[in-house]
């Protein structure tokens, strides 16, 4: 049995959760988590993971990294991290006016499972995914290690074509390197199926508005009429 919580309708495995946590021992209690850029975050399918293999594999490793024999509930990071994300109201205007947002989360939760689930959601280390190329540039192991809880479920993943927008909003960078990043994840979404834009719906609202705000900003290209 699932429930439905947060503006963004997400599914939530109340049932699966109690019967973890009953079957547990281990000392947990409620947490807050940060999410930090919120207008960066999108849905991704969860039976699309876009980690296919064990990084440690992939990378020639003779040892597993330190999270990948950590002695964590991974369903339980992972709905945290979706917990958090789901919270984030879904309109693009309120988005933008957010710098981070912080979340009380009811699922009960280790030392442990609270940083992972943090660091998923959190300006530092965001599980990030460039969906154009197919790359994810942070959080493989968080991918993987959630693999086996993901299918039924969207996966929240930061969108690298918004990595730099505070930048870009505050001038530290010009407008019209993000504002070309943004147009063409728009030209990219434009052909993509219909579950996936919905399942994205309110990313594609951010990046019109990005568009509309950066493009105010950014000095035109066309030359001078003479």
């Amino acid at each position: 049995m699932t429930n439905r919580f947060g503006p963004n309708v997400i599914l939530f495995p109340t049932a699966q959760i109690r019967a973890r946590l009953a079957a547990d021992e281990r000392a947990r209690r409620k947490r807050t988590i940060v999410v930090g850029q919120p207008w960066g975050w999108l849905w991704w399918p969860g039976d699309r993971n876009p980690v296919a293999t064990d990084p440690d594999i992939d990378d020639g490793r003779r040892t597993s990294r330190a999270i990948s024999t950590m002695h964590v509930d991974w369903l339980l990071v992972l709905h945290a991290a979706r917990y958090a994300v789901g919270r984030l109201p879904t309109d693009a205007a309120s988005l933008l006016a957010l710098s981070e947002v912080e979340v009380r989360v009811p699922i009960p939760l280790t030392d442990e499972e609270h940083i992972l689930a943090q660091s998923w959601v959190g300006p530092a280390s965001p599980v990030t995914y460039w969906y154009e190329q197919d790359i994810v540039q942070d959080g493989r192991h968080r991918l993987w290690l959630t693999r086996d809880q993901a299918p039924r479920y969207q996966l929240p993943v930061f969108s690298t074509n918004l990595a730099y927008l505070a930048d870009a909003r505050a001038g530290h960078i010009p407008a019209r390197v993000t504002l070309e990043e943004v147009r063409s994840a728009q030209e990219w979404w434009s052909g993509q199926e219909d579950h996936l834009r919905e399942t994205a719906s309110t990313h594609l609202r951010v990046l019109t508005e990005v568009e509309t705000e950066l493009a105010g900003e950014a000095p035109s290209t066309a030359p001078e009429p003479a």
